[in-house]
């Protein structure tokens, strides 16, 4: 098993308002990986400001993408909202919370 440490700093740039799409509620986890806890969830069809693109997190359906979310301090699984991810500027690294990165078949349920 490998850890990563992830990154809870952010860049400067202006946030993006993006939509939660898809079935049900966008779930808002601690790192940008679906074993992480669950800190908000977001409901379907809200806007929200998301700071940045993590682009290293677990693939989620073939994505590996994963958008902050600062007033929860949590992360969303980018095919979950319609951010463009070359929208957003990366996520700095410092972190608070390692995880174990993809699952078999690099697919999970976000």
């Amino acid at each position: 098993m490998r850890f990563f440490v992830l990154a809870s700093l952010v860049t400067t740039a202006t946030a993006i308002p993006c939509k939660i799409v898809g079935a049900g509620n966008g779930l808002c986890r601690s790192c940008p990986c679906t074993g992480c806890e669950i800190l908000a969830e977001v409901p379907n069809g809200a806007t929200r400001e998301f700071a940045c693109v993590w682009r290293l997190g677990q693939s989620v359906d073939g994505d590996n993408t994963w958008v902050y979310l600062p007033d929860s301090n949590c992360y969303v699984a980018r095919l979950r909202t319609d951010c463009a991810a070359n929208l957003l500027g990366g996520c700095l690294s410092a972190a608070t919370q390692g995880f174990l990165p993809g699952s078999p078949g690099g697919r999970g349920v976000a």
